[in-house]
């Protein structure tokens, strides 16, 4: 039975040398590690084997159980990364000093409407002014000569 093993790895081995795609990695590993497999046929002969040499034989098949996993995952990480250079490799080439062409950006949508809504005032003969949007106490109050008792100047009635 031990043969057996060492054969399965032996054969999983050259086959894993030869994969070339993942669809070949997939094959074998379903041929090694699926239901019908070579690993699941040599759990079915853990059956055969005496009692004295189950346990032995047992974590000689998980040992190739799990050689066989790490194989695969090994090989399907090479295939990427081997896939991952190839995409550098073939990338184009580009001058890092050359300027850049950033695409312009646009107006918000309220600003458009804002600047059409003006120009429709200016044709008629209104004046569109601009101002501080920021309005303090001076610009209220102290500029308009109100005084400081006045009942405008209260919490309640101000901004």
């Amino acid at each position: 039975m031990d043969d057996k093993t060492l054969e399965t790895r032996q054969e999983f081995r050259e086959r894993l040398a030869k994969a070339q795609s993942a669809e070949e990695l997939e094959s074998l590993r379903v041929e090694f590690l699926g239901k019908k497999g070579a690993v699941q046929s040599l759990m079915g002969a853990l059956k055969s084997v005496l009692p004295e040499q189950k346990k032995a034989f047992g974590q000689r098949v998980n040992e190739l159980k799990r050689d066989i996993e790490d194989g695969l995952k090994e090989a399907r990480e090479r295939m990427a990364k081997a896939a991952e250079e190839r995409e550098i490799a073939s990338a184009e080439d580009y001058d890092v000093t050359l300027p850049m062409k950033l695409p312009q950006g646009s107006y918000h949508p309220i600003t458009v409407i804002q600047r059409e809504v003006e120009e429709i005032f200016r044709t008629m003969g209104f004046v569109v002014e601009d101002y501080s949007e920021i309005v303090d106490d001076y610009h209220c109050f102290e500029a308009l000569n109100i005084p400081k008792h006045h009942p405008a100047r209260d919490m309640q009635d101000t901004y």
